[in-house]
């Protein structure tokens, strides 16, 4: 891995990090509806963690209200 540069982090620290950077990856998208599609997109991820369970350290997120990732992205807009 570390001759291909390659990194590795467990699932739950992966759902984390998008949750800490939804806003940025938010501000990338053309319209409002592509934002709630990739909000839809990461509270089904995070669901299904909490529900089956995630290898990784405890699981400390909860799913986003896509309608205050709307508000950032408007904001930012």
């Amino acid at each position: 891995m570390r001759q291909e540069k390659l990194t590795h982090i467990p699932p739950s620290l992966a759902l984390r990090k998008a949750v800490e950077e939804i806003d940025d990856l938010a501000a990338t998208k053309a319209s409002e509806s592509a934002v709630r599609q990739l909000v839809e997109d990461l509270n089904s991820r995070i669901v299904a963690a909490i529900r089956t369970g995630i290898s990784g350290p405890r699981i400390s997120v909860m799913p986003l209200n896509p309608d205050k990732v709307v508000a950032e992205w408007h904001r930012r807009g």
